[in-house]
């Protein structure tokens, strides 16, 4: 299954999450720094929280990479 997703998305990483019957596709694409939660901006999306917001970006933050990639659901 992972092979056919990178080889239909060969530009960007997706990152695949499951719980109970729900699935989330995760994208990494080279930006500014935006995040975009079902056609949402990021923040509007989790109603300004911090914590959740923090949560998304410390992987990004911790290599110094928040200002290049977006990330998209």
């Amino acid at each position: 299954m992972n092979d056919k997703i990178e080889s239909i998305f060969q530009k960007e990483k997706v990152g695949i999450g499951k719980r109970k019957q729900a699935i989330a596709r995760v994208f990494l694409v080279p930006g500014t720094g935006n995040i975009i939660i079902n056609n949402n901006p990021g923040e509007k999306y989790l109603q300004y929280n911090l914590s959740y917001l923090n949560d998304i970006w410390a992987p990004l933050k911790i290599l110094n990479l928040e200002k290049q990639f977006d990330i998209i659901t």
